[in-house]
């Protein structure tokens, strides 16, 4: 399975509203050889695709759906508790192990994959992600109405979403350019985090963790808290800074107003003649208007290093 979309209505009706087939609809699937299935029950339908004819990652029993979007395998866990060869998991597979361990099956299974349970029962469905992620689903849950995809496009084409732009987001590409956290660039459709198990039912969503990479190589009991971890990183970043210009009488800082540059000047300990900044580009460019902009109010020594007219259109040979 390489990519779904699905909806879950949790209000009370016999069947979901009338969905339309979000891959007919978007032209850029016109070109892709796929087999496209569907499943319905009674609160929610689900589109998939499959390179192949088969449906090894859909299963249905009782009143479970299980859908496995990517692929996932057996660990060194589950080989030594079953005696088993490490093998490659099929929905039927995943879902026999969900019987058995519930959500624990995330200690025995590795790989790139999202697993998406629809208890129709309980009326609550259940996304559990990787430890890495690296196949991202995107949801949206508003009125008891929940979308999740493989594609962001096609959340926010469904016409269920209102096209706003998270403010919060776009300053957060614009200063770490990438996006911190859960969220998107489209207010109220988030990302599933890694490692995570995301429950959701009628007016409650909840998203949990049940692995982090410090375990890898830091026991639980031996971790530091975020507080003093943070603090401890603060004090470590201004020993750093200050040490590697200890023996520099005079010195040039490369300041481009950029995140990284910005936290290095924040950090030293020098007397402002001890030092100038400076700054690289064309004329008019942003790498020379902001950090001269801030170097004015802080009153730095800024210095602007230009380009020629050749370097614009050079760009790509120069990189």
């Amino acid at each position: 399975m390489f990519e779904i979309y699905g909806k879950i209505d949790f209000r009370q009706r016999k069947r979901p509203h009338s969905l339309a087939n979000p891959f007919k609809q978007n032209g850029y699937y016109g070109d892709l050889e796929f087999n496209e299935f569907s499943r319905e029950s009674s609160i929610s339908k689900v589109f998939f695709l499959e390179r192949t004819a088969t449906l090894d990652n859909f299963y249905m029993n009782d009143d479970i759906q299980l859908f496995l979007f990517g692929t996932c395998f057996t660990n060194r866990r589950y080989t030594c508790e079953v005696s088993f060869a490490p093998k490659r998991f099929s929905a039927e597979d995943v879902h026999q192990l969900y019987k058995n361990h519930g959500i624990e099956i995330t200690q025995y299974l590795k790989g790139m994959f999202t697993i998406i349970i629809i208890d129709m029962r309980k009326r609550d469905v259940t996304l559990i992600t990787d430890r890495t992620n690296l196949l991202p689903i995107y949801y949206y849950f508003r009125d008891n109405l929940f979308l999740f995809s493989s594609s962001l496009n096609l959340i926010i084409r469904s016409g269920l979403v209102d096209k706003k732009v998270n403010k919060k987001a776009l300053a957060k590409m614009a200063i770490f350019n990438y996006i911190i956290g859960r969220e998107t660039l489209i207010e109220g459709v988030c990302m599933q985090s890694y490692a995570s198990v995301l429950h959701v039912s009628k007016d409650t969503l909840k998203e949990t963790s049940y692995w982090e990479p410090a375990t890898l190589y830091t026991p639980p009991d031996k971790r530091m808290s975020d507080e003093t971890a943070l603090d401890a990183c603060n004090h470590l970043l201004r020993e750093t800074v200050n040490l590697y210009v200890a023996d520099q009488e005079y010195f040039a800082i490369s300041f481009t107003g950029g995140y990284d540059s910005r936290a290095v000047l924040s950090l030293l300990r020098r007397d402002k003649k001890d030092f100038f900044c400076y700054s690289y580009g064309i004329s008019g460019c942003y790498d020379l208007l902001i950090p001269r902009r801030i170097s004015e109010d802080l009153d730095y020594d800024f210095r602007s290093i230009y380009f020629d007219e050749t370097f614009e259109s050079n760009f790509e040979n120069y990189a």
